[in-house]
């Protein structure tokens, strides 16, 4: 990565079964910010929901409610990596049906949108179902990251690393 980071722990998880949030011991006061990408040594994880000022929520990947723009890292496919709910299971929309996509590819962020930067590893394609009469395929993922297992995560900061979270250009775009 070309970006500083920060270390967090995870320190309280949603008991909500339909809404998967992580609590952890970064905030605000230590220079998260909303948006924040959030990974983990095996990739992906999130992104900070909300903060306050010792602590932020990090919305996951497998939420219902997350969408992110990713792409097949061999045949460059784009699609919206979905959320379904399980913290093992992610559906990849919009992908047509004549797209080339296996089973065992990986898919990787594709910096559209710019929350997450290019190629971060988020997960690894499960099942393929491609029905001639549909005009998109039905594909499932599998998180690459342990979301209901992590102890610890990384905040990416929009610097490089020279400009670390307490240096004048974080959170600062370069030019």
């Amino acid at each position: 990565l070309d970006r500083s980071v920060s270390a967090a722990q995870v320190i309280a998880e949603s008991p909500d079964p339909f809404h998967h949030v992580l609590t952890i011991s970064r905030g605000r006061k230590h220079g998260a910010h909303e948006g924040q990408p959030v990974i983990s040594a095996d990739g992906l994880v999130g992104q900070v929901s909300t903060l306050s000022p010792y602590s932020a929520q990090v919305i996951l990947l497998t939420d219902p409610n997350s969408g992110i723009p990713v792409l097949v890292r061999d045949s460059r496919v784009r699609g919206i990596l979905a959320g379904t709910g399980s913290k093992n299971r992610l559906e990849l929309r919009y992908v047509p049906t004549s797209a080339q996509v296996t089973s065992g590819d990986t898919l990787v962020t594709s910096g559209l949108g710019e929350v997450y930067p290019k190629g971060l590893v988020a997960a690894r394609v499960t099942e393929v179902i491609q029905d001639p009469r549909s005009p998109f395929s039905e594909i499932t993922a599998r998180p690459v990251a342990p979301v209901s297992r992590l102890e610890d995560v990384l905040l990416l900061h929009r610097g490089s690393r020279e400009d670390g979270p307490g240096s004048p250009n974080s959170g600062k775009e370069k030019p």
